[in-house]
């Protein structure tokens, strides 16, 4: 009962300092303690009489503990002793660290965790903005249809953001400069060729006409044969002026496409003959076209103008002395039908290369320039390609590839 109500272990010795009774009695029946009471204790109860002796370094194995033993008496005389050990606190401390330190482990690893996940959270509220950033920059245009970022926060972030936004209204204002300087540009180059191009027949006409009126007044009875050749000369400037006028109109608004499906090699032999028995009857023409018919989806009169204006310019490319040689074929490649006009005319300087396709450029000594321009939109516009391999004073090869309509994707493609 003793040791119930103050937990606590309690040993019962003798008169002898033999153990009668334990609390613990396992630690005594396995050896672990000696069954009798410490003779230092059992010599200073007995023969210094005193109340109490305390004990500090008794020890079970290596656990040291402490201990008290007072005497029991009763009417002076006594009865047996008592020892109260204290190695029951010890072990029950010792037992406790473990749970203590596995209580502090998970306390930590909670903290740990918890720490974590408000990091990460932290972390993403700061790098969302900074990804949306990222994403935003990357579809930067730069013809000024930027939209801006919303960020209510004062930080720096917001300070980058607030920068961002201001740099895509400069950009924008950019833009919109950048974008009226190159039409107000165009529009200056196009007026100057314009007015280079119209002054050309303008002086043969103002001379002939100059020509005419002098003629009629020194000798008014001849008159007829000059008209003719004024006239003549007249009516070749004023063609001049509308095909000038034309080719201006065309390159600045294409005429709509009629698309349709018809066989090339019909329409490249047709505009052939055209040449053959007019400009080019003095020249060497050769045509190769296959026996197999090649459909293609295009506007054939824009093609008669694409061919028309590369076999012009083959002929116009030879120089003067010698004999002209043009040649047309027709031939498969790459799932592709192909138009090669070949001429052994001066061919094109190694700097002009890039230029050819460039509106307002021209070898000649008249034109526009315009009309490798048109060619080359109206074949792309079908999906096609044209380019060219020139050697100079040897001559060019220009190319025309469009897509074959096989028999299966006719309908599709009207």
């Amino acid at each position: 009962p003793i040791s119930s109500i103050h937990r606590m272990d309690v040993n019962l010795y003798n008169l002898e300092g033999k153990l009668v009774h334990s609390s613990e009695k396992d630690i005594f029946e396995k050896g672990i303690i000696s069954p009798i009471m410490p003779s230092l204790a059992y010599r200073a109860l007995t023969n210094s009489n005193l109340s109490e002796f305390f004990m500090e370094n008794e020890r079970v194995g290596q656990l040291p503990f402490k201990a008290s033993y007072v005497p029991l008496k009763n009417n002076g005389a006594i009865l047996g002793y008592l020892g109260l050990p204290y190695y029951d606190k010890q072990r029950e401390l010792n037992s406790k660290v473990p749970s203590f330190m596995s209580t502090l482990i998970n306390a930590y690893v909670f903290l740990l965790m918890l720490a974590t996940g408000v990091a990460f959270r932290v972390a993403k509220s700061i790098t969302q903005p900074l990804v949306q950033l990222g994403d935003t920059l990357k579809d930067v245009r730069l013809d000024g249809t930027n939209k801006p970022l919303e960020w209510h926060s004062r930080d720096e972030l917001g300070a980058l953001i607030n920068e961002y936004n201001a740099m895509i209204k400069e950009l924008e204002k950019s833009a919109n400069a950048l974008a009226q300087n190159e039409r107000e540009g165009a529009w200056r180059e196009m007026a100057k060729q314009v007015a280079h191009e119209i002054k050309n027949p303008l002086t043969p006409m103002r001379l002939s006409i100059q020509y005419l009126g002098m003629a009629y007044k020194s000798n008014p009875d001849n008159i007829k044969e000059v008209l003719e050749r004024v006239t003549s000369t007249m009516l070749g400037q004023i063609d001049n002026l509308t095909q000038i006028a034309n080719e201006f109109s065309n390159f600045a608004k294409m005429p709509r496409a009629q698309n349709r499906t018809f066989i090339l090699n019909d329409l490249i032999g047709n505009v052939f003959n055209l040449f053959k028995d007019g400009d080019g009857q003095s020249m060497k023409m050769t045509i190769n076209l296959p026996n197999d018919k090649y459909v293609v989806f295009a506007d054939p009169n824009q093609l008669v103008s694409v061919f028309n204006n590369l076999l012009k310019n083959g002929i116009q490319a030879i120089p003067d002395g010698r004999e002209g040689d043009i040649r047309v074929s027709l031939y498969e490649e790459n799932e592709m039908i192909c138009v090669k006009v070949s001429d052994n005319g001066i061919g094109i300087p190694e700097d002009k290369k890039e230029k050819v396709f460039v509106p307002n450029f021209t070898t000649k000594s008249s034109g526009t320039g315009l009309g490798l321009a048109i060619s080359k939109n109206i074949v792309e516009s079908v999906n096609g390609e044209i380019y060219f391999n020139t050697k100079v004073d040897v001559g060019t090869d220009f190319h025309v590839k469009l897509p074959i309509v096989r028999t299966g994707e006719l309908e599709e493609a009207v």
